[in-house]
């Protein structure tokens, strides 16, 4: 409602959704950082002797086929069982 009452709203519109979604796209980078490098420390997968890259374009395929069952029909529940369960899950792994 804001954003219509400003002069030129739908440019202010298309500069809002932009910049949502370079939030978004930027906080992604900095989680699948963070994971990446932790499972890279692992003692198992420096046994495997795979190269960074190798490292990263595996774990860019498992992050893709996760990401692909909340793009289906299904989708809407899979999001709500996982935003249901996943909290139980954090908390249960922080008493470890």
């Amino acid at each position: 409602m804001a954003l219509n009452l400003m002069p030129l709203s739908n440019i202010w519109a298309i500069l809002f959704f932009i910049m949502m979604l370079l939030l978004g796209v930027d906080s992604m980078f900095g989680f699948y950082e963070f994971v990446a490098f932790e499972i890279e420390d692992l003692d198992y997968v420096k046994k495997l002797n795979l190269s960074r890259t190798t490292t990263r374009l595996l774990f860019a395929m498992i992050f893709c086929m996760y990401g692909i069952v909340f793009c289906f029909g299904s989708g809407f529940y899979n999001t709500v069982f996982v935003d249901s369960y996943m909290g139980v899950c954090l908390i249960f792994s922080s008493f470890i």
